[in-house]
């Protein structure tokens, strides 16, 4: 049984915002291109893209019906998502420019992180602290110098339903229906790190602690610091499967711990694509297409089930042939199970 590592994503995918002028939206699209490139093992750190805040909201237009309990409507410029009680929960937005880091800061970052990759053993999570001011103070890394890896990246889908049930959090097993074709791939679980933005934020203290003391009593020029740490919540599942070249992931990731609060996921939307609400049952979802020659993510459902509280997604990759119909019989099916 194969095995490889992966990193938890950035801090901003739980929402812990109490004000939106305290805390940007997150980008989901950017979000899920750095995971797909670490499920890879490419690093991380070669590019950032700026913070995207709340835009203004786009009214909606009349629709069409599709497919039998699926509905299009609200067909803007950029769609939105909202909950019962009218909060914008998912919004697509235009897509900001990317800025790299510099070559030499970007090969730095990558080389520790490559170090804790080495580390990690299977179900294991390491926090890290690079002991470094020019990387931690010159705005290259000073909203996340504490860092968490991880590894439960699965090539048996029996393994990672064992490891599934075993801990809490978003659930996402195999659906009943997939296109022709696919096969899987991987299953990956995303261990909660500690997180600053916790009401009680007492276990991301101690282990920024543990950190940073080790790192003021360090002596000669190695400059990481690693601990481990223990977990028993997720933060999200993915599952993918292949056709030849060609990927499709499955997501579900835990929702703000106060959503009442507010707080929104926001996808990317370049110029060459366009975003619209459609209707799958009881369960309003934001698809995104887009067909330009080369797209990462042509194509993009995602949703939010408010009663769990849980962003589902489903992407496809570069040269696939996945039609819309094809996304919402896939979200049925990952819907129902869900329900059960």
């Amino acid at each position: 049984m194969d095995r490889t590592t992966n990193t938890v994503e950035n801090e901003a995918l739980i929402r812990y915002a109490k004000t939106e002028a305290d805390y940007p939206d997150i980008d989901i699209t950017q979000s899920v291109m750095e995971r797909i490139n670490q499920l890879s093992n490419k690093s991380p750190y070669g590019r950032r893209r700026r913070p995207i805040r709340r835009s203004s909201a786009i009214a909606a237009i009349s629709g069409v019906m599709l497919i039998g309990s699926l509905t299009a409507y609200a067909a803007a410029e950029y769609a939105q998502i909202h909950d019962s009680n009218g909060r914008t929960v998912i919004e697509a937005v235009a897509e900001t420019p990317i800025y790299p880091l510099p070559k030499e800061i970007a090969e730095q970052f990558d080389a520790y992180r490559q170090r804790v990759l080495k580390l990690l053993k299977p179900g294991q999570m390491l926090a890290y602290y690079i002991n470094d001011d020019k990387l931690n103070s010159n705005g290259y890394d000073m909203a996340n110098p504490i860092k968490f890896e991880f590894n439960l990246l699965y090539s048996s889908y029996e393994d990672y339903v064992q490891k599934l049930r075993q801990v809490s959090g978003p659930r996402l097993e195999m659906p009943d229906y997939l296109p022709e074709g696919y096969e899987f791939k991987h299953g990956q679980i995303s261990p909660r790190p500690p997180m600053r933005g916790d009401k009680d934020h007492s276990a991301y203290d101690k282990v920024q602690k543990k950190l940073l003391e080790r790192a003021a009593a360090m002596k000669g020029t190695d400059k990481l610091v690693v601990e481990q740490v223990d977990w028993t919540n997720t933060l999200g599942v993915n599952l993918g499967f292949t056709n030849g070249s060609t990927v499709l992931n499955l997501m579900a990731q835990i929702g703000p711990d106060n959503p009442e609060h507010g707080g929104k996921a926001t996808v990317a939307q370049s110029a060459s694509a366009t975003s619209e609400t459609v209707r799958i049952g009881e369960q309003e979802a934001l698809y995104r297409s887009d067909d330009s020659q080369g797209a990462d993510i042509p194509h993009y459902l995602f949703w939010y089930d408010e009663q769990k509280n849980v962003y589902y997604s489903i992407m496809d990759s570069t040269g696939s042939e996945l039609t819309r119909k094809d996304f919402i019989w896939i979200a049925q099916s990952m819907m129902k199970q869900a329900g059960e």
